[in-house]
C-alpha cells in the first residue's frame, strides 16, 4: 500500500496529538489519590502510548522512504 507525502505526515501529526493527549490523561490518573483503582486506565494509557511511539517510528521510516522516491 502507498501513500502520498501529505497523508503520511497528516497521520504523523494525528499520532503525535493522541500521544499528546494520553500522556496529559496518564498524569492526571497518576495524580489520583487512590491510583490502586485506576491500575488498569494507567497500564491502557502506558501501553497505548508506548504502542503509538511504535507507529510514529514507522511513519517516520515510511516518510523517510517516501521523500526518497
Amino acid at each position: 500500500m502507498s501513500h502520498n507525502l501529505n497523508t503520511l505526515l497528516e497521520a504523523k501529526r494525528q499520532i503525535e496529538s493522541m500521544i499528546s493527549k494520553l500522556t496529559k490523561s496518564l498524569e492526571s490518573l497518576e495524580s489520583k489519590a487512590n491510583q490502586t483503582r485506576y491500575k488498569s486506565q494507567i497500564t491502557l494509557s502506558k501501553h497505548r502510548i508506548d504502542a503509538l511511539k511504535v507507529a510514529l517510528e514507522l511513519m517516520d521510516i515510511e516518510i523517510d522512504r517516501v521523500n526518497l522516491l
